[in-house]
């Protein structure tokens, strides 16, 4: 009888073991697609490429004059920028104007 409570003990000492030796699948705090946003996002290829050297451009993409978007933009960006945190980059003033008008 001893022998079955010996064998049954060691058999969930293993248990206990294998469950903490196993390695935990962690979830991400940043999506890779997020990080990626600096370099492959819309307003990146195109607004900052494009768009700011043509004015007839970028009417059609922001559907007002370079002057107005600016203008608003010097009016609303204390209100809407945020600070970078250790886990990733705020998304600036510009682009979140150009994605409201978008």
């Amino acid at each position: 009888m001893e022998s079955d409570s010996e064998e049954e003990f060691s058999t969930l000492v293993g248990l206990i073991s294998c469950r903490s030796k196993k390695k935990r699948n962690r979830r991400m705090w940043v999506l890779p697609i997020v990080k990626e946003r600096t370099e492959e996002s819309l307003f990146h290829t195109l607004f900052n490429d494009a768009i700011k050297t043509d004015d007839e451009k970028f009417l059609n993409f922001v559907r007002m004059p370079k002057d107005s978007f600016y203008e608003r933009l010097t009016l609303i960006k204390n209100q809407i920028a945020k600070h970078d945190t250790a886990m990733r980059r705020s998304i600036p003033p510009a682009e979140k104007l150009v994605i409201t008008l978008r």
